[in-house]
Parts: C-alpha cells; sequence; structure tokens
C-alpha cells in the first residue's frame, strides 16, 4: 500500500517491524514496567474509533524502516486535510484500506487477538 504524504510517494509496510514499532510505542505498562506487548490489542480498539492519533501511530509504525519518514508535521498536515474536507470519505476509506492490509498477515491478527479462524 502506497500513499502521497507532503508531495512524496511513502511504502506503507505491516510486517514484524511494523508490529515491534506499535508494541513498542503502544504496549502496556503492568506495575510501572513497559512490557512492549499488548500494542496491537490497542491499535485494534483505535481502528474501530477510527482515531486520528491512531492513524498517526499506523503511518509512523508503517514507515518507520524506510530511510525517508513524514516528519510528525507532515502526518499532521496530512490527517488534518483529509478530516477537513467536506465529507470525511477518504479518511474512512483510508481506515478501512489500512485495517484490510494490516490484517492480512497471520500474525498480525493474533497480535490483535483474532483468532485464526476470524479474517479480515
Amino acid at each position: 500500500m502506497e500513499l502521497t504524504i507532503n508531495e512524496k510517494d511513502y511504502r506503507l509496510y505491516f510486517g514484524t517491524d511494523f508490529v515491534d514499532y506499535i508494541n513498542n510505542a503502544n504496549g502496556m505498562v503492568v506495575e510501572g514496567v513497559k512490557t512492549n506487548v499488548g500494542g496491537m490489542l490497542m491499535l485494534n480498539a483505535g481502528l474501530s474509533m477510527k482515531s486520528p492519533s491512531t492513524l498517526r501511530l499506523i503511518l509512523k509504525g508503517a514507515t518507520n524502516t524506510l530511510a525517508s519518514k513524514p516528519s510528525n508535521k507532515d502526518l499532521e498536515d496530512y490527517i488534518n486535510g483529509l478530516l477537513d474536507q467536506e465529507d470525511d470519505d477518504e479518511y474512512e476509506i483510508l481506515f478501512e484500506e489500512i485495517e484490510t492490509e494490516i490484517k492480512k498477515l497471520p500474525a498480525n491478527r493474533r497480535e490483535m487477538g483474532i483468532t485464526k479462524n476470524k479474517k479480515a
């Protein structure tokens, strides 16, 4: 999946490095200790709410292995641009496409708490 952000094309990656990034950035804290697990479970909740902060996290995670990454400002402008449109169809469609891409990999579905029999 590719997105154009601030006139630059970015190929989004949703493999193991993406999962590690999400778990590290969004993982559970148990008795004050960051566990680096459970971030994908939390991501699943953010996907269902179509939260702008979840979209930012996803885009950061999906581009974290690229040599050239979008800046925080680029991401903020991109997301606000989608939300600022008269209708938010493009924003909604983007979330659906991203969710489909993330859930293509069985390991990602498992990290999100989705059993092997429930596919995207």
